[in-house]
């Protein structure tokens, strides 16, 4: 078994500890629910015991899964990243920058932006970048009371790519997968 293997069987193990944690805890709170009502004090204290190893079954599951994505990030994705595309580099804090993003003309400006995975490189002689992005809008509601929230909708997410074609294109050429509003002055062609 190589070490991505044995990555692989560790990240697996994370539900369990999780996922076991949280029915501990619902079981651990129906006992209390339980015997609170009947006055059994011993089992009230197993079930808060139950309750502290549920509690720390979830936390461990969840530190577990953060080191196991951490070296998978650190370790493994630029091997496999540079595997896949020689010469690539893989970034994991960084991404496409923002204003390369609106500048393309296909996303207004968010309220708030995520880009991370940063992989850049060049295919047959076309220099690209790619990243994951998440752009969000603010939204804010006002109930009846004159209560306000602020909440933070996604309107994008996925990977951006920009491409640096060896050719000269008049005007702008935009490829995309998913049906996106006409940029102003662009017209759509199928390809």
């Amino acid at each position: 078994m190589n070490d991505l293997e044995v990555l692989e069987q560790k990240r697996k193990k994370c539900p369990f500890l999780a996922y076991g944690g949280i029915g501990g805890a619902v079981i651990s709170f129906a006992i209390l629910f339980l015997t609170s009502q009947a006055g059994i004090v011993v089992l009230q204290l197993l079930s808060i015991i139950l309750l502290i190893g549920s509690i720390i079954c979830i936390a461990v599951g969840n530190i577990l899964f953060k080191q196991i994505e951490k070296e998978f990030k650190d370790i493994y994705m630029p091997k496999i990243v540079n595997q896949i595309i020689p010469g690539a580099i893989y970034q994991e804090k960084l991404g496409v920058p923002l204003n390369d993003v609106y500048r393309s003309g296909l996303l207004k400006q968010a309220d708030r932006a995520r880009s991370e995975d940063l992989i850049t490189g060049n295919i047959k002689g076309v220099n690209f970048k790619t990243s994951d992005l998440q752009l969000l809008e603010r939204r804010e509601h006002v109930d009846s009371k004159g209560h306000r929230t602020v909440t933070y909708v996604p309107y994008f997410t996925g990977r951006f790519f920009i491409f640096d074609f060896n050719k000269n294109f008049k005007g702008n050429l935009v490829i995309t997968e998913a049906s996106f509003s006409k940029p102003l002055g662009m017209k759509k062609i199928s390809l």
